[in-house]
């Protein structure tokens, strides 16, 4: 009984020193990976349609069944946004669509703790 204790005693503080640690990690450690990983799927995604133009207007014809565009016309639209979307994400532009928002000034405080007393009210 005495090791559960422990046990469960010790686990907040180990979970504690793997977030503290986490948060030490830069987001740009974290985002060129996964901007990498989300620009590729859309890459291979607009390679395969050109690759067989015919079969990309036949999904879009016998699977999507696109109600308002010609069919034609929503394959070369998927394939241009599938093709120009990982150059954005992989260069970051524009960052407003391919970027997560800035962090507040420093002024608005943060989840973790209180506004600065140096900030008017």
């Amino acid at each position: 009984m005495t090791t559960f204790t422990s046990a469960s005693t010790e686990r907040p503080a180990l979970i504690g020193r793997v977030i503290r640690w986490l948060d030490g990690v830069p987001y740009t450690v974290l985002a060129i990976p996964l901007r990498l990983a989300v620009a590729t799927v859309f890459w291979n995604s607009g390679m395969t349609k050109l690759a067989n133009w015919n079969t990309a207007v036949e999904l879009f014809v016998e699977e999507y069944k696109v109600p308002l565009l010609p069919p034609e016309l929503a394959a070369y639209m998927a394939v241009s946004i599938e093709l120009t979307t990982p150059v954005l994400l992989v260069l970051r532009y524009p960052p407003l669509f391919s970027s997560p928002p800035s962090p507040p000034p420093p002024c608005w405080g943060s989840p973790r703790g209180p506004r600065r007393s140096s900030c008017s009210a």
